[in-house]
């Protein structure tokens, strides 16, 4: 647990997944309920009593932060070669854009969620 908001840390560890290439976006939804479970239930068990819908809304409200990699990735979109994450490998442009892609998609659901529960 971070020193944030309750839920911002893991709310940058399910997009992240996806980002940096360790899980395909297509899992996002998947790695979010099993986190989202396993996080809220580590809370329970250290005490916490709180609103588990507070959890949610955090996580999903995180998603915002990932607004910057839009304009980083059309910027680098025309580039001859694209690393992974770590930059020493690198990844076919068509996958990491897809992945990308479909990765702040589910970001902006996200994000719209929160909205909706404010």
């Amino acid at each position: 647990m971070g020193q944030g908001a309750i839920g911002e840390d893991i709310g940058n560890l399910i997009p992240d997944a996806a980002f940096d290439h360790f899980v395909s976006a297509n899992q996002l939804p998947e790695l979010e309920a099993s986190v989202l479970t396993g996080y809220i239930t580590g809370l329970r068990a250290g005490g916490w009593d709180g609103d588990h819908t507070e959890v949610r809304r955090n996580v999903w409200a995180s998603a915002v932060k990932y607004d910057w990699l839009t304009p980083q990735l059309l910027e680098r979109a025309s580039a001859s070669t694209h690393l992974r994450y770590g930059g020493v490998e690198e990844i076919d442009a068509k996958h990491l854009f897809r992945e990308r892609g479909l990765a702040l998609e589910f970001s902006l659901s996200r994000a719209l969620k929160a909205l909706e529960h404010l």
